[in-house]
């Protein structure tokens, strides 16, 4: 049972921020996946960065050869 107290209430909800342990970071903390993503897919085809993965592997037994 929960007795709701009858003084004291107005600082139940406060502002919580400056508990909290949060990480600095030089990348945004957002999602934006729809905006950034072709940015991110035109990068990596410029860079031809399957192709430097490719030509690492390369030679490399991988679970499927015999």
């Amino acid at each position: 049972m929960f007795i709701k107290p009858k003084y004291g209430t107005e600082n139940l909800m406060s502002d919580y921020k400056s508990t909290l342990n949060l990480p600095e970071t030089g990348f945004p903390m957002r999602g934006d996946l729809a905006k950034r993503e072709p940015g991110m897919l035109a990068r990596w085809t410029d860079d031809d960065l399957y192709g430097i993965i490719r030509a690492a592997k390369k030679g490399k037994k991988n679970l499927h050869s015999a």
